[in-house]
């Protein structure tokens, strides 16, 4: 059962937020911290979805209800998947834009290409060498593909190859015997379609 966010969650993470310029094309950020990688993208969402985040209001409001290590300085961990669905289902229901939030385990090469829309986002969560990690994808009306925030890039928003898309969905794994908080964090890869 996922775990709902309180009143004061929502109004923290919602508040202030202002429609910004669609043309915008320079508007995403990269993570700043090792495990903020989930908190960038549901941050990087909002953005899509043109809002205007601020880094030191918005996302410090969303790491924190991603419960990454950045406020909890007794560990270091990063978003764990039950969380970000935790999020995601609550900004899906919260934000009028949203007109869908849909979830798939292990999506296919083919599920995640006739996903691309102008009007979707696709968050994946997955497996990359020793840690997992969170990116958007986005589309153009020209048929372009980007990620916004993978790690090893200097840019923020790059075109996305076919390549890199089969290097994204290419380690598959079910974790078993080992501890898992949610049958959703056990499972590589993930993929969220968000519509607007």
């Amino acid at each position: 059962m996922i775990r709902m966010l309180t009143r004061f969650q929502r109004r923290t993470l919602l508040e202030n937020l202002t429609e910004i310029s669609k043309t915008d094309e320079n508007h995403y950020i990269k993570q700043q911290t090792l495990m903020g990688c989930g908190p960038t993208a549901i941050f990087n969402l909002l953005r899509w979805l043109g809002y205007n985040t601020k880094y030191n209001k918005h996302y410090k409001a969303i790491s924190k209800l991603c419960n990454s290590s950045e406020y909890d300085s007794k560990r270091i961990r990063g978003t764990w998947p039950h969380d970000f669905e935790r999020i995601l289902t609550h900004v899906g229901q919260t934000i009028p834009e949203i007109k869908r939030v849909e979830y798939l385990s292990q999506p296919t090469i083919q599920e995640v290409y006739s996903s691309f829309a102008p009007n979707n986002a696709l968050l994946i969560n997955y497996i990359r060498e020793t840690s997992s990690h969170y990116v958007l994808l986005i589309c153009n009306e020209e048929g372009d593909v980007f990620t916004v925030n993978e790690y090893h890039d200097q840019d923020t928003k790059i075109k996305l190859t076919e390549l890199g898309l089969h290097q994204i969905l290419e380690r598959r794994i079910v974790y078993k015997g080992w501890e898992c908080e949610q049958h959703i964090d056990c499972v590589y890869p993930k993929m969220w379609i968000v519509s607007k």
